[in-house]
């Protein structure tokens, strides 16, 4: 072992931020097609950017709850390994779509 790695142990814990980490989104990068993107630093009103892993396209945004949800899990179990997959909400506008072979006029009557 190297005598000055001795002198100067790692003092630094490891990251819990999800900044850095490797995600596949679902759709390809319009650039170049790729599905990896990885996880960013930003500013408010934004939690995180997602930016092509390939091109480094800018490819959205991260909701501040999937941020949340991501580093929760980095606190519980540690850094994943592989890459994260993101999925769409399948709500949208209040509609249920969760069955799919119904009608939005039919999910709207369910409620």
């Amino acid at each position: 072992m190297n005598a000055q790695a001795e002198l100067f142990p790692k003092l630094t814990p490891p990251s819990t931020s999800p900044i850095g980490l490797p995600v596949i989104l679902p759709h390809r990068c319009s650039n170049c097609g790729a599905e990896e993107a990885v996880i960013g630093s930003s500013r408010r009103p934004h939690y995180a950017r997602l930016n092509c892993s390939y091109c480094g396209l800018h490819r959205g945004w991260m909701r501040s709850t999937t941020f949340g949800f991501i580093k929760t899990i980095i606190d519980t179990i540690g850094r994943p390994t592989a890459p994260i997959m993101i999925s769409q909400n399948s709500r949208r506008e209040g509609v249920d779509v969760s069955n799919r072979n119904s009608t939005a006029a039919e999910a709207a009557e369910r409620k």
